[in-house]
Formats: C-alpha cells, sequence, structure tokens
C-alpha cells in the first residue's frame, strides 16, 4: 500500500503541479533546433512557450540577456535610420537631376525660338525693305528706271568740281575722313577732313569700271579667257574675288559685275587685260582717265584697289568719280545691283550667284528719307572701311554723294551713312 502511493506521488511529481487551487499540467516542447526555428521570430529562445491549456497564460520562454537584445535593436534601428537616409539622399540627387535636366530642355528651347524668331525679324525686314527701297536684282527689269536717272546718249559725261561756299557743316562719323555733297547745287554739305590725302581701297574700282565701260562697245559679246598665273597673284595677296576659274571664259558683262558686287580682284585683272593688255598699260588708261575728268588728288597704280604707298585719292576726288559713273546707264546699272549671276560655264556649271557688299551690309536699315541707289565698298588694312555711296531724296529726288575712310570696322561706314542721310536729307 506504501509502495503504490509512493509511486503515484512520483507520478504526480513527475506530470503535475500542486496549487492551492487547482493542478495545472506541464507541457513541455522539444527543444528548438536550428532547423526548426521559429518562423516569426528565430530567437525566441530554447523552448516555444505554449498556453496551458485552460488558461491564458503563456510559459516564459528562455532569452538572451537583456542589454544583449537592446544592443541588437538598436543596432537595427541605426542600421534601418542609415539606410532611410541614404534612400533620401538617392531621392534627392535624382530629383535634382530631373530638374536640372528640364531646366537645360526649356533654356535650349528658349534659345532655339528666340533664333527663330531673329531670323524671322530679318527676314522680314529685309523683304520689306527691298521691296520699299526697290533693290535691283535683275539689271534688265530695271532698265527704264535707269533711263529716268541718266542720260542715254553715246557722249561722255561731264562733271563740275563742287564748290565750297564756306558753309559745309562738320560731319559727325565714325570714320576718319569723309565728305558730303549735293548734286543739284554741286556743293559740299557737310565734310570731314573730305579733303585730306586717304587710300581709296577698292572704291578704285569704280575707276576700273568705267575705263572698262568706255572702252569696250559690246560688253556682252567681248569675251576673256582666264589664267592660273593671273589668279594665282591674287590668291597669294588674299584679295576678295568672284570665283572665276583658270581656263575659263567670261564676258566683259559678268567681269563688270564680279568686279563690283563682291569686289573681285580676278574680275579687275581679267577686265584690265582684255581692254589694254596688261595692268600696266590699263593703270595709265586711269590716270589719263581721272586727269580727263578733272580729278586733282588722285593716282592710281593697280586696278584693284591693293595698297600701294603710291595710290592715293581723297574724299572728295572719289565723291566727283561717282558722280561721273553714274551718268553711264551701264556703270549705274551694275553699281545698283544687288544680286547678279554669270553665264553657266564648264568650270562653273551653275554660274556664279553673285551679291552686292554695300546692299548686302544695308537690309533692313536704309534712311526712311532717302533711297540708297548705288555704290562700292571698300577695304585695306592700311586704308580701313570705305564706302562711297549715291542716294536720292524720297520727297524732291534731290541727289547726294557721301564718302567715307579710313572706318573702324565694316558696319561703321554704312551707319555713317544711313545716319548722315538721315540727318541732312528730309
Amino acid at each position: 500500500m506504501d509502495s503504490n502511493n509512493n509511486r503515484t506521488n512520483e507520478n504526480k511529481s513527475d506530470h503535475s503541479v500542486y496549487t492551492s487551487r487547482r493542478t495545472v499540467p506541464l507541457r513541455y516542447s522539444r527543444p528548438v533546433s536550428d532547423t526548426h526555428s521559429h518562423p516569426q521570430n528565430p530567437n525566441r529562445g530554447e523552448f516555444s512557450a505554449r498556453k496551458a491549456p485552460g488558461t491564458g497564460a503563456y510559459n516564459k520562454p528562455a532569452s538572451r540577456n537583456a542589454p544583449e537584445r537592446r544592443r541588437e535593436d538598436a543596432g537595427n534601428r541605426e542600421s534601418r535610420r542609415l539606410l532611410t537616409q541614404k534612400e533620401r539622399e538617392r531621392r534627392r540627387k535624382a530629383l535634382l537631376k530631373r530638374r536640372n535636366r528640364i531646366f537645360a530642355l526649356f533654356f535650349v528651347a528658349l534659345f532655339i525660338v528666340v533664333l527663330l524668331v531673329t531670323k524671322l525679324v530679318v527676314s522680314l525686314a529685309g523683304n520689306q525693305s527691298r521691296k520699299k527701297y526697290e533693290i535691283n536684282e535683275n539689271p534688265k527689269s530695271d532698265q527704264a528706271a535707269m533711263n529716268d536717272l541718266t542720260e542715254t546718249d553715246n557722249t561722255l559725261p561731264t562733271v563740275t568740281y563742287p564748290s565750297d561756299d564756306g558753309t559745309a557743316k562738320e560731319l559727325n562719323i565714325d570714320s576718319e575722313y569723309g565728305i558730303l555733297i549735293s548734286l543739284s547745287d554741286n556743293k559740299i554739305v557737310a565734310s570731314k577732313k573730305g579733303t585730306e590725302k586717304i587710300y581709296p581701297a577698292s572704291m578704285t574700282k569704280i575707276m576700273t569700271l568705267i575705263a572698262a565701260v568706255e572702252n569696250i562697245s559690246d560688253i556682252e559679246k567681248t569675251t576673256f579667257t582666264f589664267s592660273s598665273d593671273i589668279l594665282s597673284d591674287y590668291f597669294r595677296e588674299n584679295a576678295s574675288v568672284a570665283g572665276f576659274k583658270a581656263g575659263e571664259t567670261v564676258s566683259v558683262k559678268d567681269m563688270l559685275y564680279g568686279l563690283i558686287l563682291p569686289s573681285g580682284a580676278d574680275a579687275a585683272a581679267g577686265i584690265a587685260r582684255c581692254v589694254s593688255g596688261s595692268e600696266e598699260a590699263f593703270v595709265d588708261l586711269m590716270n589719263q582717265t581721272a586727269e580727263r575728268i578733272g580729278l586733282v588728288n588722285t593716282h592710281f597704280t593697280n586696278p584693284v584697289g591693293l595698297h600701294d604707298d603710291g595710290m592715293f585719292s581723297t574724299c572728295l576726288d572719289i565723291a566727283v568719280l561717282l558722280e561721273y559713273a553714274i551718268q553711264n546707264p551701264t556703270c549705274l546699272e551694275v553699281l545698283s545691283t544687288y544680286k547678279y549671276t554669270t553665264a553657266k560655264t564648264e568650270q562653273n556649271p551653275e554660274g556664279i550667284e553673285l551679291t552686292s557688299t554695300l546692299f548686302s551690309r544695308m537690309e533692313g536699315g536704309e534712311p526712311e528719307t532717302a533711297r540708297i541707289y548705288a555704290g562700292k565698298t571698300g577695304y585695306t588694312e592700311q586704308g580701313l572701311n570705305c564706302l562711297a555711296s549715291y542716294a536720292k531724296s524720297n520727297s524732291d529726288g534731290s541727289g547726294y554723294i557721301m564718302v567715307t575712310a579710313k572706318g573702324s570696322s565694316i558696319w561703321k561706314p554704312i551707319f555713317d551713312a544711313i545716319n548722315t542721310y538721315k540727318e541732312f536729307i528730309k
């Protein structure tokens, strides 16, 4: 009997816990191995806590000590904080990059729009200007207008040297030298060292034009064939050229436009040889013509306008020379042309499109009170930028000629002429 009771008590001690109120059995789980960790919390402890049947309490699981756990939690929080900072920084950089890209695209688009608008405005201004002042692109189409401006007989024109009665005003211009003369009363209107010596540069070609037109009876049928030695000299001088090539046969008419519009040295050389056989003989012809016209302070040494200390003139003499030239219909026609295309040849199958250096710089900027009919630009390192121009008043048709020399840029003579015509032509 006692032995049975002892066995019973042992069994109870193995499987039960006695409390004052009731007996609660403990169910022990097997140890949790590394391969059977808790799916949500692998660090729960050596034993799994399970509810005891009939109670709401859990068995207390085994756990790591609290400081270690706190350190681990703090490390996890720090890691999450660092990751969050890096992600924020990455997003901030991505946002800045996207914003910069948008700004760059915006400014590129804005620049393109401004460029297109500027081109459109310039194009419209040029078209209106050409319509307003009827710049001649086809010389034959304005022949009637040319006949209204000048005599058409075969006699040589004459000019009288302008007088200075002491009433001439001082020209307010950028160029170092300049003069304005009125053709209606043949007087000097304004001047700035207008009678002092200058280097005429390519304004020399006005005389080359006159000498050619007066000494060749048929400028369309008379031709000249260029050779490489003629052209190479001016290429070495870095002179402006029309674009004629070695072996190309060109009419004198095409050479005249090549001489004046792009200020071609090749055309000047061809004209000189075609008229006189050599440049030296042609230069003699130029000086004889200058004396006949009445130029008192002018001497030429070449037909191109290349610098030479022995070649000189004055703004007044160049003004008289231009006045003489515009009385010849052919000379006026060439000097007033904006664009011209030469005849097609084997060397230039499409011809050469020639553009006036004067009118191409004046589009959209002509004086409102006058029309500039004709002129010639010029440039050398010594003479700098020059311009001789002929204008007529829109109100009464009176004519004026202005010549400037030694301007500081290609635009200064243009602005000098426009501003002076605005001031003195009403």
